[in-house]
């Protein structure tokens, strides 16, 4: 679809998706709400089900590793979960036929705010379903690693306004995407983004997804296989009205979990990351 100088992929469901010279695995599932513009996030296809869904809270500095433990109000469960961020900015874990409380907390609306919406570490994308054929109405987005080597990766989305990226461009010429890249003016780092947006029809049209993928080490606590997840923090932007909006609080997950027979460490339950 084009907006003005904008160019980017439209789709009610869209699955996302890795590829190195020796794999090709479906990451999770993005569904857009037609009724209000809602963004729900399905991760089906990694193989273990057993996992730990909490609420944590990161430091404010994180240069240096540090722990997060989830059990401490954590939710056992022994199922895939989807993710939702409502457009009034209320996040949740949620599955069908699942009766028990999940983690729930409030996060920017989608109307107004802008923000990381999730994050999710894969630790050895051959525990994920292969994509052997791209069928059906999903969009397929893929991010491709020349690498053989790749094993870990990480998938980011953030929900940004349309008028920030299109006013934020460098040259001015020509269109704007669908595949872009952004500096961090923090760090100078450059990272290549891939824009998603809701159909024509549907409610949330000033803003947009930013999708970007990069490879991870295998982490030194990690077992074997694992997915760990973040999404769900508080508003991005700081104001003068409230310059201490913005904090490192969020929804997780980790799968899968094994519960501990005595103390058994990290991996079990918790998370260190860096």
């Amino acid at each position: 679809m084009t907006d003005g100088v904008l160019k980017y992929f439209a789709s009610q469901s869209t699955v996302v998706f890795v590829q190195t010279p020796i794999a090709r695995a479906k990451v999770c599932r993005i569904i857009f709400g037609q009724s209000d513009g809602s963004i729900y996030v399905d991760f089906p296809y990694f193989v273990a089900k057993d996992g730990l869904l909490s609420e944590v809270t990161l430091p404010t500095d994180r240069s240096a590793p540090h722990t997060l433990n989830l059990r401490e109000n954590g939710q056992q469960v022994t199922t895939d979960v989807k993710f939702a961020h409502h457009t009034s900015g209320t996040v949740h874990f949620s599955k069908t036929g699942w009766a028990k409380g999940l983690p729930e907390r409030q996060s920017f609306p989608l109307q107004t705010g802008m923000g990381s919406v999730f994050e999710v570490f894969v630790f050895w994308i051959h525990a994920l379903s292969e994509l052997d054929r791209i069928k059906g109405r999903d969009v397929h987005l893929g991010f491709r690693f020349p690498d053989r080597s790749v094993h870990s990766v990480v998938v980011r989305a953030e929900w940004r306004r349309k008028s920030d990226i299109a006013g934020n461009r460098g040259d001015g010429i020509g269109p704007l995407g669908p595949d872009t890249t952004a500096e961090d003016r923090a760090t100078g780092v450059t990272t290549f983004f891939q824009m998603l947006g809701q159909p024509r029809g549907f409610p949330l049209q000033d803003h947009i997804l930013l999708l970007a993928a990069g490879s991870t080490e295998m982490a030194s606590w990690q077992e074997g296989p694992g997915m760990v997840f973040f999404g769900g923090w508080n508003e991005h932007e700081r104001t003068g009205e409230h310059p201490d909006r913005y904090r490192h609080t969020c929804l997780s997950f980790m799968y899968p979990y094994r519960p501990a027979a005595g103390d058994r460490g990290v991996g079990i339950g918790e998370v260190r990351a860096g």
